[in-house]
């Protein structure tokens, strides 16, 4: 079972910005849990995680596309 916490808490478990996180709900790529009583979005860390990874994998296959393009 994955653990439902605060957006500040989810950023800084990815190395990545509360904003990114905000968007990446905007965009529907992670679910909204709500808020909590401090008014923060509430997330589910591993789909956080999950989502992280995945954007990660997609960022080294573009570098490496353009890599080869470039040499």
């Amino acid at each position: 079972m994955s653990a439902i916490v605060d957006v500040e808490a989810a950023a800084r478990s990815v190395n990545k910005s509360t904003s990114a996180l905000r968007m990446w709900a905007s965009k529907g790529w992670i679910h909204r849990h709500g808020y909590d009583r401090r008014g923060r979005l509430l997330v589910d860390v591993q789909e956080v995680t999950e989502v992280a990874q995945r954007k990660a994998a997609e960022d080294a296959e573009r570098t490496a596309a353009w890599a080869t393009a470039v040499a």
